[in-house]
């Protein structure tokens, strides 16, 4: 969310100041709040709960099966049936890598992992390039949002495998196909 609302904080200069006032309210109110909420809130950054501890186990077991086969990966959707022989505390339970680009990699090597790429840097780029260069109509304000929404996906991609939940993966392949019909019209408003 955060993510999100910086790229839209970059295009339009009011949603900067709404943004930089959210945050001075959040960072005076922060000390009214659920113990909770606050102690979420410090540790934002500081990986040192359980949840991250258990992102590490998963991340060195994502590592370890990419190192063993990094050109093409141990084959789609094979994450969870490899997980245990490569985990190293082997009474941890069977998961996804919660990351998805870690396990993009280990399923389907670096082949799958910079194809995966490129569709997301075209995009961006394509996508930027279309803000750069475009008057603000309607359709930039629903490129932008289609962005910034996938934005904010991609930074979650790096702690959570949010493409291996269908809905979630399916609205990715949603926002990501809505934002390239918006630039032909943008493309086809500016012809």
């Amino acid at each position: 969310f955060i993510g999100s609302v910086v790229f839209i904080s970059i295009w339009i200069p009011r949603a900067a100041v709404a943004t930089a006032f959210a945050l001075l309210v959040a960072v005076f109110t922060l000390q009214f709040c659920n113990t909770l909420v606050y102690e979420r809130l410090r540790n934002f950054l500081v990986f040192n709960d359980v949840g991250a501890a258990d992102r590490r186990v998963m991340w060195q077991a994502g590592w370890d099966m990419f190192k063993a086969s990094p050109w093409l990966g141990l084959g789609l959707g094979t994450f969870m049936f490899n997980f245990r022989e490569f985990v190293l505390d082997k009474s941890f339970y069977i998961s996804y890598a919660h990351n998805c680009y870690l396990q993009i990699a280990a399923e389907t090597g670096i082949i799958g992992l910079v194809s995966f790429l490129l569709i997301l840097a075209v995009f961006f780029f394509q996508g930027i390039q279309r803000l750069i260069f475009s008057p603000k109509t309607f359709s930039w304000y629903l490129l932008l949002a289609s962005i910034a929404s996938l934005t904010g996906y991609c930074i979650q991609m790096g702690v959570e495998t949010i493409l291996y939940s269908l809905d979630l993966g399916l609205l990715f392949w949603l926002m990501m196909g809505f934002g390239m019909a918006v630039m032909n019209s943008i493309k086809a408003e500016k012809a």
